[in-house]
Parts: structure tokens; C-alpha cells; sequence
């Protein structure tokens, strides 16, 4: 009975859910919606790089320019550490490969443009500073990075590819704003 000294028991509200908690469910649910099949008219994407690159082959004028024309195309995200680049789009692309083991089991391949970097990046990549190229990587927090942007509509967007080395010896990717500058 309910009186001064004994009040009601409080009634449950109707909207408490029952259940287990999965914990970190928001990156399930994105890595799930991040593995639906990608669109069939990036089937041709590896064809259309190659052409580009036999293209370029063909009307390179000079000795240079002919074993310069296949360095371009797609560049993988572990090899572009210090790179400043422009990621125009992205697009996901189911993982087919076996020897490249992740959770997610799929990777970004994102139009980009370098702006620049170590000079030892862009030569050993055969980058040019305002040069397209195809920017591949499956690092967790690049592509979630980037997908966020784009969902914001927040594409073409400007970063730095950076690399720290875990105690693993393995390399964590992150992509971080472009440095300030005095120009």
C-alpha cells in the first residue's frame, strides 16, 4: 500500500529495451554496411588503369617518358606515408584477395591527386605534385575517415597519409590534416 513512507514502486517506461549489449555495435553495423556489394560499373576500374597507363605508353615522346608512363595508377596506402593528397571519391571494393587477412574484408579505392610530400615518397611512387592517381587502402580509420567526410558531403577533401609503427612492428595508417603554412 502506498502511503508517505512507502511510495508506489515506479512503473518500467515502455521504451526500456531488454537484451544483450554488443559492445561497439555502430562499427558493426558500418563495417556490414561497408561490405554490401559495390556497383558493377567498378568492374572495369583495374581494365581502365591499365589503359590509362598503355595510353600514356603510347604517346610518351621520349625514353623517359616511356618508363615513367606505367609508375602512375593505383598506389597502395602502406607505400604513401608522407604523402599530401586531395581524395576527390571513393569507392568500396569487396576484398577477393586471400593472402591479406582483415576484419572488414573490404578496402576504399579513392580518386586522389598528390599536393606534394618527401621527395623520396614521390619519386620512389613516380608522383608528380597536381598528378591523379588511384589511392587503395583498407586501413580501418582511413576508410572510415573518408567515408565520413563523404557522407557529410564533405568531398574533395585534403589530408596527410601518416604511418606509426606499433609494437608489433606494424604500421598503424591515419590520414590528418595537411600542415600549416606560412604561403
Amino acid at each position: 500500500m502506498a502511503d508517505s513512507k512507502n511510495p508506489p514502486a515506479a512503473a518500467a517506461p515502455d521504451d526500456v529495451k531488454t537484451g544483450e549489449v554488443v559492445p561497439y555495435a555502430r562499427v558493426r553495423k558500418f563495417d556490414s554496411y561497408m561490405r554490401q556489394p559495390a556497383p558493377t560499373e567498378n568492374k572495369d576500374r583495374a581494365a581502365d588503369i591499365e589503359d590509362q597507363q598503355v595510353q600514356r605508353l603510347l604517346d610518351a615522346e621520349t625514353d623517359e617518358e616511356i618508363w615513367d608512363a606505367d609508375q602512375g595508377g593505383t598506389f597502395q596506402g602502406k607505400d604513401c606515408v608522407g604523402l599530401e593528397i586531395q581524395v576527390n571519391s571513393l569507392t568500396v571494393v569487396l576484398s577477393k584477395r586471400e593472402d591479406i587477412v582483415s576484419r572488414q574484408g573490404y578496402y576504399i579505392s579513392a580518386d586522389a591527386v598528390c599536393l606534394g610530400g618527401p621527395a623520396e615518397v614521390l619519386k620512389s611512387l613516380g608522383l608528380s605534385v597536381g598528378e591523379q592517381f588511384v589511392f587503395q587502402t583498407g586501413a580501418p580509420l582511413i576508410v572510415t575517415k573518408l567515408r565520413a567526410f563523404e557522407a557529410r558531403g564533405r568531398l574533395p577533401v585534403k589530408g596527410v597519409v601518416t604511418g606509426l609503427k606499433t609494437g608489433t612492428d606494424n604500421t598503424l595508417l591515419k590520414l590528418r590534416p595537411l600542415p600549416v603554412r606560412a604561403i
